[in-house]
């Protein structure tokens, strides 16, 4: 129940992510504004047409398609059909007739659309994310052995781990990363291309004291089986808050995986794409999940169309690749599906 509140908030923010904040108590007392209102769908238009027309940006239209859960297809609408929209324009024209009445609020308005913190939404798992490198990352440490020559760990058990260069760059009561050892990342269309190497956060450890060449540590997290020969690595402890934005226009690019190797993605999972900070991919945006469909217009002419049918939002990137959370999905998106930023449609 936790997560679905976590999501609603997700598709909440992405909704309101252009809309400023029209509502003060004055205005409340002179008029009952709507936040709302029903659009009626005429022939051409499309959810993204319809976002660029009401809110200035169609990249917003995952917010349309996740409010109007009629629409099982965000490609197709149709003549007649009901849409409910927020009512941006209705808002401006009740503030522009009472500017008069009203224009301490109306100034109360600009300064709080000013000082307006950008849409946000707390990924908690977010410093549990595995990586994709393209070469793989040498280690500042392995783990050598355990306190009672045990091979397997958990938390609150004390470990030796072997340094690899210089041991006095391991400072007592410091935080580390514990990685499994890396797993190859194939090109789910060509698998002789090699995109990387994915390295799992398997949990953390604490430096407790040197012992001659080794250095005893406790294990403070774990999330995955932790053994002797797991990586060591500094830990670079990231916000869980992820701030909303538009995608970089024009990029396309498609899902080379699942976190966990699964072959299908829905709302909810972690995956991988092949963009990244080098494209100008950065955390929080959105992008949308698409499909190519030929379409007859007759018995001798067809046209190729794009259909959307989901989005997801990036919660990490790195220089090539980046890793995002699946926030709307029609159905089972599988590992190769294409993106799109919105602009493109």
């Amino acid at each position: 129940m936790k997560k679905d509140s976590i999501f609603k908030l997700i598709l909440a923010l992405i909704i309101f992510i252009t809309i400023p904040a029209f509502c003060t108590k004055s205005i409340a007392a002179e008029s009952k504004l709507q936040t709302t209102i029903t659009y009626t769908v005429k022939k051409g238009d499309t959810l993204w047409g319809l976002s660029q027309k009401f809110f200035d940006s169609p990249w917003y239209w995952p917010g349309l398609w996740a409010e109007n859960t009629e629409i099982t297809n965000p490609h197709w609408i149709y003549p007649g059909q009901k849409i409910t929209l927020y009512n941006k324009k209705a808002l401006s024209d009740i503030i522009e007739q009472k500017k008069t009445s009203v224009s301490g609020a109306v100034n109360q308005i600009k300064k709080e659309k000013t000082a307006e913190k950008k849409p946000s939404f707390v990924f908690k798992k977010i410093n549990k994310l595995p990586f994709i490198s393209q070469r793989k990352i040498k280690p500042e440490a392995i783990i050598k052995e355990g306190i009672s020559n045990q091979e397997m760990f958990s938390t609150t058990d004390e470990i030796y781990i072997l340094a690899n260069n210089n041991q006095d760059k391991f400072l007592i009561g410091e935080k580390y990363a514990i990685y499994k050892r890396p797993i190859k990342v194939k090109d789910p269309h060509n698998k002789k291309i090699l995109i990387g190497y994915q390295y799992n956060l398997a949990g953390t450890l604490e430096i407790l004291k040197k012992e001659g060449k080794l250095l005893k540590a406790v294990i403070t997290n774990s999330y995955r089986p932790i053994s002797v020969g797991d990586l060591i690595t500094g830990f670079n402890e990231i916000s869980p808050e992820i701030f909303l934005a538009p995608g970089v226009a024009g990029l396309k690019g498609k899902i080379i995986k699942e976190k966990e190797n699964a072959l299908f993605l829905g709302e909810k999972s972690v995956g991988f794409i092949n963009s990244g900070t080098a494209d100008g991919v950065q955390r929080g945006q959105v992008y949308t999940i698409v499909k190519e469909q030929e379409i007859k217009l007759d018995k001798k002419n067809k046209v190729k169309e794009i259909i959307p049918f989901g989005s997801f939002v990036i919660l990490d990137a790195k220089e090539k690749t980046a890793a995002f959370l699946v926030v709307k999905s029609e159905k089972q998106v599988p590992v190769g599906a294409k993106f799109i930023s919105p602009e493109k449609m």
